[in-house]
């Protein structure tokens, strides 16, 4: 009898990503509606997906930054911080992606 070998491959797959950044100062902070305004705090950065159905593998992302970063930190830094921002996302929902899979068996 032949023995079926199992193996694990390591595979990486490329993600084409869109976003745009808006700032947001007090004025937008205090002009959103009241069961969003504890997400907008201070020095924050809220990613927002901008297509519900997008392509396969490409994602379309508002982030909401505030205003202050970008005094704090300059502009190159703050869109550093929204990539990596959007990475974690994305790792994060293809892990949970995943476990579904694997527990359904899909």
């Amino acid at each position: 009898m032949d023995k079926m070998e199992m193996s694990m491959t390591e595979m990486s797959m490329t993600i084409k990503v869109n976003f745009r950044i808006i700032f947001f100062d007090d004025y937008l902070r205090n002009t959103i509606v009241e069961s969003l305004k504890e997400q907008f705090f201070e020095e924050q950065i809220n990613i927002v997906e901008s297509k519900l159905f997008g392509e396969a593998l490409k994602y379309h992302y508002d982030a909401y930054v505030d205003e202050a970063l970008i005094y704090k930190y300059s502009f190159k830094k703050v869109n550093e911080m929204v990539k990596e921002k959007i990475k974690e996302r994305i790792e994060s929902e293809m892990e949970r992606e995943f476990k579904f899979l694997k527990r359904y068996g899909g």
